[in-house]
């Protein structure tokens, strides 16, 4: 499969979805700044927002469409690539560039002149997609009358293929059942595979299965089969003593990262990290609840500045912020730990432990807190936002805050 660019005309990667609460408002923002902005890109790109959006039969687009809306139906021409997003969309005309959707349902009967990429509960193709499709979700069915001209790949609960795939299918899923032709090879990973009566293998059959391979009578494979078993993670099935043995291998791989990214930030900036700590036993409430805002706000600021800058310039911003809000998480998570430390070397009568034994003491709580089942994972998503929240509101004082005695190191 060779991929190319999502959309061949201003821009080049794939847009992440917005949050399902604004995705109805995402196309009319974008039109807005850009006929502000830049009036004439504006005009360079069409954007419909409604509840119910038509792109009538006899409707000619003669650029790039970007829809959303509760329900999407294009049945007219687009010369151009399509970007929707909606709860049901239906696609029963042409579009000759990309075809982009994620919303709960869609329906593919036209023609896609390029390639189509879909994310939803349930996916149809049952018309033809040129170039490769690619489908992530609960469903996808291709119809009997269903064409992919080139490579198919599936990341789905279930499938059901009915159609034609011209060259290579790549398959994961739980259960996949093939019925129709594949001119190339097929790569599954699977918890069922299905060959009916129907099923035409042109290439070779390589697949991992857990619950086994039904092969009808009738079903044609014309390159070799070859079954191996699904193992989990990398290393299959294990004993109870090798799990116990990876487990602590695991465990102790952890505190030596999070030690080691802990010791990044005490050792260059100590001052801060003596600040990060007063902070946290200052301002606790205050320290989670920055931490929450900072993790609920950001992803979102984040999504809908990458699809504006999609369009005008500038996505990469959206990417860096995410990138740098990760980097912060895991130095709050890291300072959490430092703060546990301190906090346990005091109450052990050692309040002038070093900061860098502090921080390993610490980090090994926490590692041992974070394995327990459930509550174990909610703390340690605490402890991150707790430091996290911390951090910031460190890196906004003018210094380093007044350091308790418990807290110096």
């Amino acid at each position: 499969m060779q991929f190319r660019p999502l959309l061949r005309s201003r821009t080049t990667r794939h847009p992440r979805p917005a949050p399902l609460a604004c995705l109805g408002l995402v196309p009319a923002l974008l039109a807005a700044i850009l006929a502000l902005l830049t009036p004439g890109l504006a005009h360079a790109a069409q954007f419909r927002h409604e509840h119910i959006v038509v792109i009538g039969p006899d409707e000619v687009i003669n650029d790039d469409l970007y829809v959303a809306g509760g329900e999407i139906d294009i049945r007219g021409h687009v010369n151009g690539d399509v970007v929707a997003a909606g709860g049901k969309i239906r696609v029963n005309g042409e579009v000759t560039g990309d075809l982009i959707t994620a919303g709960g349902n869609a329906v593919v009967a036209g023609v896609v002149g390029g390639s189509m990429r879909s994310m939803g509960g349930s996916v149809t193709l049952s018309g033809t997609v040129n170039h490769d499709v690619v489908v992530g979700g609960g469903q996808f069915v291709l119809g009997q009358g269903g064409r992919v001209g080139r490579d198919l790949l599936l990341g789905t609960g279930s499938s059901d293929l009915e159609g034609k795939v011209s060259r290579n299918a790549w398959l994961a899923g739980s259960r996949i059942v093939i019925s129709g032709e594949v001119g190339g090879n097929v790569n599954a990973r699977v918890g069922q595979l299905e060959l009916t009566d129907a099923a035409v293998l042109d290439g070779d059959l390589n697949f991992a299965s857990r619950k086994g391979f039904r092969r009808a009578p009738g079903a044609t494979v014309r390159g070799e089969v070859t079954q191996s078993p699904l193992r989990y993670g990398r290393h299959g099935e294990r004993s109870a003593v090798a799990h116990l043995v990876l487990g602590m291998m695991r465990w102790a791989r952890s505190v030596i990262g999070w030690t080691a990214f802990g010791l990044l930030f005490l050792l260059p900036f100590p001052e801060r990290a003596r600040g990060v700590v007063a902070t946290l036993a200052g301002s606790p409430g205050k320290s989670l609840g920055v931490g929450t805002i900072l993790a609920i706000a950001v992803p979102f600021a984040a999504t809908i500045v990458f699809l504006m800058g999609v369009v005008i310039g500038g996505w990469w911003i959206g990417t860096t912020a995410l990138f740098l809000l990760g980097v912060l998480f895991a130095i709050g998570y890291a300072a959490a730990g430092y703060f546990a430390g301190q906090w346990l070397a005091a109450r052990m009568g050692s309040p002038g432990l070093h900061r860098g034994v502090a921080l390993v003491l610490g980090i090994v709580v926490l590692a041992l807190i974070v394995r327990i089942p459930f509550a174990g994972c909610l703390i340690g998503v605490i402890a991150a936002l707790f430091g996290a929240g911390a951090v910031a509101l460190t890196l906004f004082r003018p210094g380093p805050g007044v350091v308790s005695s418990h807290a110096s190191g």
